[in-house]
């Protein structure tokens, strides 16, 4: 009888303090919460969290995540972005700027279209003062001649996954490159993407 009241009283402390993790928020998987749904792709870990880049096969959208961590194993979400890409767009981003004020951070998910033959990413360097519709040169090799000026990625399995420190228009500067580090593509800050072909 007495190991019976125990257990009783053990399970009543677990239900309680399962309830009280659930009003506060948390769960235990990391898309806990988060009305952006579908597969995760990547996952970046931030001191206070971790990113989340999510795709959805059924809405065929995709979506930036951020998530706050406790004790390694709660999670809780912390706001997201969602985007499609078009049929006629190189690519499309999905960004999300969150944090408290002295651990900002900006959150950016890329998805390339699978016919944009984009193989890296530049982000970054809307200072080149070029207007929206003037042709421009820029190569691979130019972009990583200057490292201060870019942050760069190799798109794998057709996404570029990105947080930075804080936002600027720097941060939302895209550009892509194919395999043998021509522009084919960019979105300058305040753009929509387009595909590049005054070179041709």
């Amino acid at each position: 009888m007495m190991a019976r009241k125990w257990l009783i009283g053990i399970i009543s402390v677990l239900i309680v303090i399962l309830g009280g993790i659930y009003l506060t928020g948390y769960g235990f998987k990391p898309t806990h919460g988060n009305p952006q749904k579908g597969n995760i792709v990547r996952t970046l870990e931030m001191a206070d969290g971790m990113a989340m880049l999510l795709e959805d096969p059924e809405t065929h959208s995709f979506s930036v995540a951020r998530v706050n961590q406790k004790l390694g194993f709660l999670y809780r979400f912390d706001g997201g972005s969602t985007n499609w890409l078009k049929k006629e767009e190189p690519f499309q981003a999905a960004g999300i700027a969150s944090g408290t004020v002295k651990k900002d951070r900006f959150i950016l998910g890329i998805k390339i279209a699978e016919d944009a033959e984009i193989q890296h990413i530049a982000i970054g360097n809307s200072e080149l003062g070029i207007p929206l519709y003037e042709p421009y040169s820029l190569t691979w090799h130019e972009v990583k001649e200057h490292p201060n000026q870019y942050e760069t990625q190799k798109v794998v399995d057709g996404y570029a996954f990105f947080v930075f420190d804080d936002f600027t228009e720097d941060k939302w500067t895209i550009r892509g490159f194919d395999e043998q580090g021509k522009l084919v593509a960019d979105k300058l800050s305040g753009a929509d993407a387009r595909y590049i072909d005054w070179n041709e």
